[in-house]
């Protein structure tokens, strides 16, 4: 009876290796098996595509939406230290010092990938515009810029600044 057994297990091992899937028994019939039923390796490996499958777009900030009126880039008149400003595009605010620019999509991003809430305000008008980031560990960031002329905006952060259209 022993003998019987182990004969049993090595008959299902070589029809397991021969086959590579399951114990099939020459007459099953899997003429109209799906293809996944048959290979469950292919069906895990198509999920995993779909689920590691993504565009960078999705990760993107589009908090950041300013107004038609003051997309540009506006520099500080009479500026002793080179450029100093601020670049408004459709979905960023980049703040401009020198030569280095500062994302602020580019910060929501970063804080956003980090595991890190991140709670966007925008209060626009047709004179006025603000942004408020809310950032981990209590970290605050406004900026409010009200337009002057079609051509000038203050930055009411920084004192007596005028900002010019360029």
């Amino acid at each position: 009876m022993q003998d019987f057994k182990i004969n049993a297990y090595m008959r299902y091992f070589n029809l397991y290796e021969e086959n590579h899937i399951f114990n099939i028994s020459s007459n099953a019939n899997f003429e109209n098996t799906p293809v996944f039923m048959k290979y469950p390796i292919y069906l895990i490996f198509i999920i995993a595509v779909f689920l590691s499958c993504s565009t960078n777009d999705e990760n993107k900030s589009n908090d950041i939406n300013p107004p038609d009126w003051i997309q540009s880039t506006w520099l500080v008149e009479g500026s002793t230290t080179g450029n100093s400003g601020v670049k408004f595009t459709s979905n960023d605010l980049v703040l401009i010092q020198g030569f280095a620019e500062t994302s602020q999509r580019d910060l929501i991003n970063h804080s956003r990938e980090l595991g890190q809430e991140v709670v966007v305000t925008e209060n626009k008008s047709n004179d006025s515009y603000s942004l408020r980031l809310e950032l981990a560990y209590g970290q605050t960031v406004n900026l409010d810029f009200t337009k002057i002329s079609n051509n000038e905006i203050t930055w009411n952060q920084v004192a007596n600044s005028i900002l010019i259209k360029q």
